[in-house]
C-alpha cells in the first residue's frame, strides 16, 4: 500500500471514528445479549470455524451479527449471506481501503454488547469496521495502533488459528466482571 493511500485511509478512519458515539461498558461474556463478529472469510476453513462459533453463541441465546471480508471480486460458494451474517468483497472496498455498501452501513448502525474482532492479518477494511463499530465493548488480538479503540486485546506473539484466538478471547471475556463470591471460589 502506498503512503498516499495509507494517509487517506487514516484520515478517513480518524474522522469517522471520532463521529461515532459509543456507550462504553465492561460486559461479561455471560451477561452479553448481543455479539458482533468481524473477520476475514477469504479462507473457507476460517469462515466455517467462525460460523460454528456464531452458531454456538446463538444456541446460548445470544443475538449474533457478523460481517466478513472476502478477498475476491465475487462471493465464493461457501459464503451465504443471511439477515444477521453479511459479507463484502473487493468490489465494496474503495481505492484507499475503506469499505462501503448498504450492508456494511447497516451493520455499523447496530449497537451490540460485545464486538469480537478476529482478523490477525491487519486488513484495513476490517480494521475500519472494527474501529467505527458501535459496540459497547470491543475485543480482539493485540494491535498497537488500536489500543485506544479496543477495550480488551489479547497479546498473541504469532498468528494462531482462529479457533485458538476465539478460545482465548472467550476465556478472558468470561473473567471480566465476575461477581465477588464467584472470584472467592476460584
Amino acid at each position: 500500500m502506498g503512503k498516499i493511500t495509507e494517509y487517506l485511509w487514516w484520515r478517513s478512519f480518524n474522522r469517522d471514528k471520532d463521529l461515532i458515539v459509543r456507550n462504553k461498558s465492561v460486559i461479561n461474556y455471560e451477561d452479553a445479549k448481543s455479539i458482533s463478529l468481524v473477520y476475514n472469510a477469504t479462507s473457507e476453513q476460517e469462515h466455517l470455524d467462525v460460523l460454528s462459533f456464531g452458531r454456538s453463541l446463538q444456541q446460548q441465546g445470544k443475538l449474533v451479527r457478523a460481517i466478513a471480508y472476502v478477498g475476491y471480486r465475487h462471493l465464493p460458494h461457501y459464503c451465504n449471506p443471511t439477515l444477521s451474517w453479511d459479507f463484502f468483497t473487493l468490489k465494496e472496498v474503495n481505492w484507499f481501503k475503506r469499505p462501503d455498501s448498504i450492508h456494511i452501513r447497516e451493520f455499523l448502525k447496530v449497537e451490540t454488547d460485545i464486538m469480537i474482532y478476529l482478523d490477525q492479518d491487519g486488513l484495513l477494511p476490517l480494521e475500519y469496521i472494527a474501529g467505527v463499530a458501535r459496540s459497547k465493548y470491543k475485543t480482539g488480538p493485540y494491535n498497537e495502533k488500536f489500543k485506544d479503540i479496543f477495550d480488551l486485546m489479547i497479546d498473541i506473539k504469532e498468528k494462531v488459528n482462529v479457533n485458538d484466538l476465539i478460545r482465548q478471547i472467550v476465556f478472558y471475556l468470561k473473567m471480566i466482571n465476575k461477581k465477588v463470591d464467584e472470584i472467592q471460589q476460584i
